[in-house]
C-alpha cells in the first residue's frame, strides 16, 4: 500500500513503501536521484565517481545474498530499470571478485545457439549458522573457461572468479576466473573483503569537485 503526501509546494515527495526500503524522499536537487533518511543515492551518471563501482571489489558470498534483493528492489522501483547493479548502503557495485570451491558444476547448450557454457556452483563457507548454506551459481561460456586455460572438469577447485550479477536468475556472469587453490591467498581475500565491507558501512558522499 503506497501512501503519498506532497511537501513544500511538490519539491519533494514522501513515498512511503511497505518493504525493507522504508520513507524514501525524491528530492529536486539534479544530481540525487533519491533519499533515504541522510543517505543520498545518486544519478547513474555519478556512479563512475564511486569509490568501487569500477574496482571489482572482493566480497565474501554471504554479504553477496545479504544485499541482492535489496538492490534489485532499488534499481526496479527507484531507477526504473536504467541500472541493474550491487548497493551496498548507496555504494553502487557494477562487479565483483569472489573466490571459493567448486562444488558442482553442469554443462548447458543452447540448442538454437549451440553455445554451450557451464553453471558453476561456489562455496566460500561465509554463511553464518543461523542461516541456509549461500552457494553462488556462476555461468561461464565454454570459449571464456578455455581462454582462461581451465580444463572442463572443474569440481574440487577453488577458484577466483570477476563477474556481475544477473538479477534475473540471481547468478553470476563470468568475465574471468583463475584457479586459486592456494590457502594463503583465499584467506588474504577473506581479509581484504572483510575490510571493504567495513569501508562501505560508510555512505557514500561525493565531492564538489565530481560535481563540477
Amino acid at each position: 500500500t503506497r501512501k503519498r503526501k506532497s511537501l513544500d509546494s511538490g519539491i519533494a515527495r514522501h513515498i512511503y513503501v511497505h518493504s525493507r526500503l522504508s520513507i524514501w524522499v525524491m528530492t529536486s536537487s539534479d544530481h540525487v536521484a533519491y533519499r533515504e533518511g541522510s543517505m543520498d543515492f545518486y544519478v547513474p551518471e555519478l556512479f563512475n565517481h564511486g569509490l568501487y563501482y569500477n574496482t571489482r571489489p572482493p566480497m565474501m558470498i554471504d554479504d553477496i545474498f545479504d544485499c541482492l534483493e535489496r538492490s534489485k528492489l532499488i534499481c526496479s522501483k527507484f531507477y526504473r530499470h536504467r541500472i541493474s547493479c550491487l548497493f551496498w548502503k548507496n555504494h553502487p557495485i557494477e562487479r565483483v571478485c569472489v573466490v571459493g570451491l567448486i562444488v558442482n558444476h553442469q554443462w548447458k547448450e543452447i540448442l538454437k545457439t549451440k553455445e554451450e557454457f557451464v553453471l558453476i556452483t561456489l562455496d566460500d563457507c561465509t554463511s553464518s549458522k543461523t542461516k541456509k548454506p549461500c552457494f553462488l551459481v556462476c555461468k561461464c561460456s565454454k570459449e571464456l573457461l578455455i581462454s582462461c586455460g581451465l580444463q572442463l572438469n572443474l569440481s574440487g577447485n577453488r577458484v577466483r572468479v570477476h563477474g556481475w550479477m544477473d538479477f534475473k536468475y540471481c547468478e553470476m556472469q563470468v568475465e574471468y576466473l583463475e584457479i586459486y587453490n592456494n590457502i594463503v591467498l583465499e584467506i588474504e581475500h577473506w581479509k581484504k573483503a572483510s575490510q571493504l565491507r567495513q569501508q562501505m558501512d560508510v555512505p557514500w558522499s561525493i565531492d564538489q569537485e565530481s560535481l563540477n
